[in-house]
């Protein structure tokens, strides 16, 4: 669902659209809207065999390495064990996967593909092929392969686990998946979002509620629509981070003195408090992402992913305002 255009506050987004450059440079940023373009291309690709991007993750790592038990397969797809469980559990119900206890140890359980989850699986493949096709539409080969190196180094420089001359009995077998811009796209999301969580987590604050922050003290004053429009967050996102928020006494809503119909947001005395904290460790924690980078490679990873989301910004469920793209 696109955001609602007819009740974003234009005018407003886009006087904040200067105020949010700094964010909007982050690596961080860039990875999570790449993310978001990844998976909104796959669903509508892959809509009619209704494979979500995390369920064709674990039915190809199934495929590759066997039966696998859960802590395995999370580990080798770098899902947390809630994550898998849930995943797991959905296939199972749909047949596509079967799961029998560990005849070694009961308290494991072991997925497995059935004949119908490989059928399946070579079914989604073409969805998936095409839906990557789309996504690096506008890069050229050499743009593409250099993507893959550099986002590639970043993954392995944060989780060397995969590596694949590190990855145990399961060495190179998910090779492939490894190696594919989405994958690694991922990979590079979490491991971002990690990073900033880390440097911040003595304040309490995701990588979520950092950019509301200071997304609200560049524009105070804005509604809840036109603030996940200047982050790229959906209605339900938004309005769970600023309850969140408004809980921690960091943010204040109040009605609009010109549409009392309409709420809008600003940050407390504590919120400005904890932002003025927050803005150094996000800055550490931006210095940490290019850490694997010279400062010429840095900036080309940035250069290719700007023009992935400028080509793709009408595809996400809530497109950046047009001048932030």
């Amino acid at each position: 669902m696109m955001v609602d255009a007819e009740y974003l506050d234009v005018a407003t987004a886009t006087s904040a659209v200067s105020a949010l450059s700094e964010l909007y440079n982050q690596g961080s940023f860039r990875l999570r809207r790449s993310h978001q373009i990844v998976l909104s291309i796959y669903a509508e690709e892959c809509r009619p065999l209704e494979i979500t991007a995390t369920q064709f993750v674990v039915m190809f790592a199934l495929d590759r390495c066997g039966a696998v038990d859960q802590i395995t397969l999370a580990r080798l797809l770098g899902l947390d064990r809630s994550t898998t469980g849930l995943v797991t559990s959905l296939l199972e119900t749909r047949g596509i996967l079967r799961r029998d206890k560990d005849t070694a140890d009961r308290r494991r359980q072991i997925s497995k593909l059935t004949d119908f989850g490989r059928d399946t699986l070579a079914a989604v493949m073409p969805f998936r092929w095409r839906a990557m096709e789309r996504f690096l539409e506008p890069l050229s080969s050499a743009e593409r392969f250099a993507l893959s190196g550099l986002l590639r180094r970043f993954v392995i420089h944060f989780a060397p686990e995969f590596a694949s001359k590190t990855e145990s009995q399961y060495s190179g077998k998910l090779e492939d998946l490894y190696s594919r811009h989405g994958f690694l796209i991922r990979k590079s999301h979490q491991i971002s979002a990690s990073i900033l969580e880390e440097e911040c987590g003595a304040l309490d604050l995701t990588a979520s509620q950092f950019g509301v922050l200071y997304a609200l003290n560049a524009s105070p004053g804005i509604d809840q629509i036109t603030l996940g429009g200047l982050l790229g967050l959906d209605r339900s996102n938004t309005a769970l981070v600023v309850s969140l928020l408004e809980e921690k006494g960091l943010v204040v809503r109040d009605h609009d003195p010109l549409d009392r119909r309409r709420r809008v947001l600003a940050l407390s005395d504590s919120g400005q408090v904890q932002l003025a904290k927050a803005k150094p460790l996000a800055q550490r924690a931006a210095e940490r992402l290019n850490a694997p980078f010279l400062d010429a490679e840095s900036q080309a990873l940035s250069l290719l992913l700007d023009r992935l989301l400028t080509h793709h910004n009408a595809v996400v469920r809530v497109p950046l305002m047009p001048s932030v793209s």
